[in-house]
């Protein structure tokens, strides 16, 4: 009795925060540490919900099924990355309600709040292709993913254990978490296969009309890939696998055909979606993703509510490199607007696309908006360096887990300024 009392009080009576973070994963994380240090507000206003109280840095999850780092470094609890004193709510958002300034989460509580910053990244939907749960919960069916942790790992095993056929690997046509990724373990995994001397038939299919997002990459991309005698598939989604006849089936997303594919070792790209929550809500565009202005990173419609990372409705893709600039933008502009100044800082769609290509080697493709190339180092950055793949597996995480995103911001910035290629934001 006592207990329903109290829920039902706390139903009543919000939770209210200055600022309010949906979201502890890298957007969430950042935008946090960045508050601290540039924003108007006390870090005891400041409240962050998330419902799991570890870090993933998910970049490193190729590495694992790639069997170059072991799982258990690339998590650890997220309160390490957090500022103290920011109020952590271990809750999962169940509606988001902005014409009353009101998140209702499942621990029946409801917080309100000033500001609101979604970070809550993609919904990773492996349910949207037929018999792909039961292959990758199946030990003896080879099929894996590194997109989620448990199956990198179980990739990593399949990987070391191959003994020939037709390797397959897979892209789905929705917007996916690190673009580059499907593409990352191919190489890697080919490169491998190549030094152990194992024969294997490398397949690639994507449901996308391009191999790569920007096009200055792409063809460079495109002579890694022939480099390993990948046959790539454009326009063919993913909808079905037979675990057991060790067969995926592709729909032709110009000609509606089905295709069958046999295999004998899979990694699949499962197909993403923006979080329900927010596809569910008055937040959403047209696509279901978080509607915010592309420059300033605030909602068009809800002037108090800002977005960032993956569940935003941005044209660039998603990746954990544009927090960096992301994050300083969307603080930035919180700030001025906490401040009722004009919103100055613009993000201009930068995108950090690190693909491993095997031999310790690393295409770093940095772009923006309107297929602009906005490289660090070097004007043309389509050579894979092995400085690359050094700054990328050691370089960057060390300075972003432990200096911040905001020191990666400048580092880049520095350099750039230095070759006098100052960033530039589209018209």
């Amino acid at each position: 009795m006592f207990s329903r009392i109290c829920r039902s009080f706390a139903s009543s009576s919000p939770v209210h925060s200055k600022v309010l973070i949906l979201g502890a994963g890298d957007g969430g994380t950042s935008t946090a540490r960045l508050l601290k240090k540039y924003g108007p507000f006390d870090m005891k206003d400041v409240r962050i919900i998330d419902p799991s109280p570890t870090y993933w840095y998910q970049s490193f999850q190729t590495l694992v099924g790639a069997g170059l780092i072991s799982p258990t470094i690339i998590h650890f609890a997220n309160k390490w990355l957090l500022p103290r004193r920011v109020i952590r709510t271990y809750a999962r958002v169940e509606e988001i309600d902005p014409e009353n300034n009101v998140v209702q989460c499942d621990d029946n509580n409801r917080y309100s709040y000033d500001i609101l910053v979604v970070a809550l990244g993609l919904e990773i939907r492996v349910d949207l292709v037929d018999g792909l749960k039961d292959a990758l919960s199946d030990e003896n069916c080879p099929v894996a993913t590194n997109y989620l942790l448990k199956y990198s790992n179980k990739y990593s095993k399949l990987r070391q254990n191959f003994k020939g056929g037709v390797s397959l690997f897979t892209q789905p046509s929705s917007h996916i978490k690190c673009g580059g990724a499907p593409q990352k373990i191919m190489y890697l995994s080919c490169y491998d296969w190549i030094q152990k001397k194992i024969p294997h038939e490398a397949l690639f299919y994507s449901g996308t009309q391009k191999y790569f997002v920007n096009d200055f990459y792409q063809d460079a991309l495109l002579k890694v890939a022939e480099s390993y005698n990948i046959k790539i598939n454009l326009n063919h989604d993913l909808v079905e696998i037979k675990p057991k006849e060790q067969i995926a089936i592709f729909k032709n997303l110009k000609t509606y055909e089905l295709i069958e594919q046999k295999f004998d070792i899979m990694h699949v790209t499962p197909p993403q979606r923006p979080p329900s929550v927010i596809a569910q809500s008055k937040l959403a565009g047209l696509e279901g993703y978080l509607d915010v202005d592309i420059f300033t990173l605030q909602h068009k419609k809800y002037p108090n509510v800002f977005g960032i990372g993956d569940c935003t409705e941005l044209p660039t893709a998603k990746t954990t490199s544009v927090m960096n600039e992301q994050s300083y933008v969307l603080v930035k502009n919180l700030t001025s607007y906490v401040n009722k100044k004009p919103m100055d800082e613009r993000y201009n769609g930068y995108t950090g696309c690190p693909v491993f290509v095997g031999g310790k080697k690393l295409m770093l493709c940095e772009f923006g908006y309107n297929q602009m190339v906005l490289p660090t180092f070097a004007d043309d950055q389509r050579k894979p360096r092995y400085s690359f793949y050094i700054l990328k597996r050691y370089g960057i995480p060390f300075i972003y887990l432990v200096f911040g995103p905001d020191i990666l911001r400048t580092m880049r910035h520095t350099v750039r300024r230095l070759r006098g290629k100052n960033p530039k934001i589209p018209n």
